[in-house]
C-alpha cells in the first residue's frame, strides 16, 4: 500500500479572523478552529461547550464567552474542545468544529458577539485624611450593665 501525500489545504490564518471572543482559522473542507484566551489556571471542569448543528455556546467559569447561530452547519458529534498552554504562558480554549459541507466560512457566528456585560464600577471617592481611620476596625467596647426591665 502506497502512502499518498496530504493534499488538503492546511489551516490558514488568512482564511480566518479575529473577533471579540478570540481568533479563528479554517481549512476549506473539514474544520474551523476557534482559539479563546482563558485565565491562567483554568481547569476543564470550568468549561462548558454546547455543540449543536446550527449553534454554539461556550462558557468559562459560568461566564458566556460566545453564544449564537453558526454561519454554516457543523457535525456536532465530531466537534471537540481542549485546553492548551499558549506561547505567552497563558491558557487558551481550542474548539474544533467539523464542517457539515466543504467551503470557506466568512465568519463563525451569523451575528457578531456582544462583549460580556460588565457592571460599572462605583465611582471612587477622593481619599481624605480620615480614610485610614475608617478602614481600621474599631476597638471592642467594654460591656456595661443595662438597667433591668423589671422596674425594681
Amino acid at each position: 500500500m502506497a502512502i499518498s501525500p496530504d493534499l488538503s489545504d492546511p489551516l490558514d490564518d488568512a482564511k480566518g479572523g479575529i473577533s471579540l471572543w478570540g481568533r479563528w482559522l479554517q481549512d476549506r473542507d473539514e474544520q474551523v478552529v476557534l482559539k479563546l484566551r482563558v485565565a491562567t489556571g483554568t481547569k476543564g471542569r470550568a468549561v462548558r461547550v454546547d455543540f449543536k448543528s446550527a449553534s454554539l455556546k461556550v462558557a468559562v467559569n459560568a461566564e458566556v464567552c460566545m453564544d449564537g447561530t453558526l454561519s454554516a452547519q457543523v457535525l456536532p458529534d465530531e466537534c471537540e474542545w481542549q485546553l492548551d498552554d499558549d506561547a505567552e504562558g497563558g491558557r487558551e480554549l481550542v474548539v474544533t468544529l467539523r464542517k457539515a459541507s466543504p467551503g470557506w466560512w466568512d465568519r463563525v457566528l451569523q451575528q457578531a458577539c456582544q462583549p460580556p456585560a460588565r457592571r460599572k464600577p462605583y465611582p471612587r471617592r477622593p481619599a481624605s485624611r480620615f480614610s485610614a481611620l475608617r478602614m481600621r476596625p474599631s476597638p471592642p467596647r467594654p460591656l456595661t450593665s443595662r438597667p433591668s426591665c423589671s422596674g425594681g
